[in-house]
């Protein structure tokens, strides 16, 4: 949403219009919001900054917006999350969470306490297309967080030869 700027050129970030490209997983009355503020907001803004290749092209195919406006700008990681490559502390790491092997992916969640709905009803596909993957997932998931139940519930059935389910760092902070 794009607060009143009175003529100043303004710049606006997207982080994804889910709510257009996946619109029956939305509660009918915050979807037609959305369509609302967010398509006034674009039209209003300068400059449109994506966080991601895929809004940028959401942007442009769903919304119409000219190509030249939308740029895409990756969200900032510090320094501290990059890939561990000493074989001492991977070792460590795998041994605290007991990781037989090293991951092939990981799957890392946080739902929206405010769409329950729409958690209910993507858990299963993205735990159909992990599974159906193939490979050793990690899967960092919080357990006390609103909403998360669903999700919770779903990925304890998870084979668990496949997938380590290791709580979020809060989670095994405060547990």
């Amino acid at each position: 949403v794009l607060p009143p700027t009175a003529g100043v050129p303004a710049i606006l970030t997207v982080h994804d219009l889910s709510f257009l490209r996946v619109p029956q997983f939305f509660v009918p009355g915050f979807r037609e919001y959305l369509e609302g503020a967010v398509t006034r907001a674009v039209g209003r803004a300068r400059l449109i900054l994506a966080d991601s290749a895929s809004t940028r092209r959401d942007l442009i195919e769903l919304m119409a917006v000219q190509p030249a406006r939308v740029s895409v700008l990756d969200p900032g990681v510090e320094a501290r999350f990059h890939p561990v490559q000493d074989p001492t502390e991977l070792g460590q790491v795998r041994a605290r969470y007991d990781l037989a092997v090293a991951h092939s992916g990981i799957l890392v969640y946080h739902p929206v306490p405010s769409h329950p709905d729409t958690i209910r009803a993507l858990a299963p596909s993205l735990l159909d297309a992990f599974q159906a993957s193939g490979k050793y997932v990690v899967v960092i998931s919080p357990k006390n967080d609103p909403g998360s139940r669903d999700i919770f519930s779903l990925t304890e059935t998870l084979p668990k030869a496949r997938f380590r389910l290791i709580p979020s760092m809060r989670v095994a902070y405060f547990s």
